[in-house]
């Protein structure tokens, strides 16, 4: 079991700033996306296993997926955010899925935003 001090992450929507996950125990990938569901309910209305999250590796400056694979490779928590220097300024990427044609996003007054439906024939 791992409880890492702080594990900082960003929701891909505009206007998002960086968030951090503090003193909750994690044991994988699957728990660091529902701390990531919990913390942002707004934000993330989706199932939590549905969340891609990714990294910028520091040195090589690529995007790398953390999930499962990743995790195991390194063994726990601590080595993930040492390795990658997971932080304020290098927070985990968390990817939200692309909603699917005719889903309501957001209504505001009167104005509702649905996702385009392209029907080809």
């Amino acid at each position: 079991m791992s409880t890492p001090q702080v594990i900082w992450f960003n929701v891909n929507l505009e206007g998002r700033e960086p968030a951090k996950i503090q003193g909750i125990p994690l044991h994988d990938i699957a728990d660091l996306r529902e701390a990531i569901k919990n913390k942002k309910p707004t934000d993330i209305t989706c199932d939590a296993d549905a969340l891609r999250l990714e990294i910028t590796d520091p040195v090589g400056k690529n995007v790398v997926k953390l999930d499962e694979d990743e995790f195991d490779k390194h063994g726990a928590f601590e080595n993930l955010i040492s390795l990658y220097a997971i932080g304020k300024k290098n927070p985990i990427l968390v990817h939200l899925p692309a909603p699917a044609p005719g889903t309501l996003l957001a209504c505001s007054s009167r104005r509702y935003f649905l996702v385009p439906t392209f029907f080809t024939s």
